[in-house]
């Protein structure tokens, strides 16, 4: 009986190791999402259009100040441009399509996608992440000359899971990141930002603090500069 006690007890306290930071995620995130607005910019000298569809990283949930995101990043290298961004926080790659096919009649200069984590985390099927993906780039294709696509990083290393979660989420972003490359390297105008890292070469996890927002799976500020600099790479090709 005592044998019993003692494996319910451990049962317990392993299921709040494993659920608590979870809850605490879930709760900051809609904390952070609900303070967070999407930069865009509008240029009274305006000589490029630049699209930014995404999930809450399109948003920029985690930075703190919109300026810090990707999309407000974009707007310091391109100072004169039009930034259009209906990101949506939640979004996923269906989603993502009906949003282009709502405006797949406009034209621009350079469209940027940061889609793919809430599939993982949401365990949309293959089959269906791969068709989805192929619509969402055949629109975009018609839409712009030039695409920028990135998922997120190693979406398991984020704090808020632990094991057996968080192994259990990396191969779920290892699958969705071979589906992306894949189905990305037979179009000549997208470009893939491959933002994944090994545990052993993950940057966010030297200063967890540093890299990661209040709930723990966002990027900071400071995160959203590791990727911004890895954007940059294929931003001027």
């Amino acid at each position: 009986m005592k044998i019993i006690i003692y494996l319910l007890v451990i049962l317990v306290l392993y299921s709040i190791y494993l659920f608590l930071p979870l809850y605490r995620a879930t709760r900051k995130s809609a904390v952070l999402q609900a303070q967070t607005t999407a930069y865009e910019q509008l240029s009274s000298n305006s000589d490029m259009k630049i699209l930014v569809l995404g999930d809450s990283t399109g948003v920029g949930t985690g930075a703190g100040n919109p300026k810090d995101s990707t999309a407000g990043r974009l707007g310091r290298d391109y100072p004169n441009a039009d930034i259009e961004n209906i990101s949506q926080n939640g979004l996923r790659l269906d989603g993502a399509v009906q949003k282009l096919e709502n405006i797949k009649n406009e034209k621009f200069d350079l469209i940027l996608i940061q889609i793919g984590a809430n599939d993982i985390t949401h365990f949309t099927k293959s089959k269906d992440t791969k068709e989805r993906l192929s619509k969402l780039l055949n629109i975009a294709e018609e839409m712009s000359s030039k695409i920028i696509v990135l998922t997120s990083g190693n979406v398991g290393l984020a704090p808020s899971f632990k094991w057996p979660i968080s192994s259990i989420i990396t191969k779920r972003t290892l699958s969705v990141r071979e589906i992306f490359k894949n189905e990305i390297k037979l179009r000549e105008n997208v470009k893939y930002v491959d933002l994944y890292k090994d545990r052993e070469n993950d940057i966010f996890l030297t200063d967890i603090n540093k890299y990661y927002a209040d709930d723990m799976f966002h990027p900071s500020e400071h995160g959203y500069g590791v990727w911004y600099a890895e954007i940059s790479k294929v931003l001027y090709l």
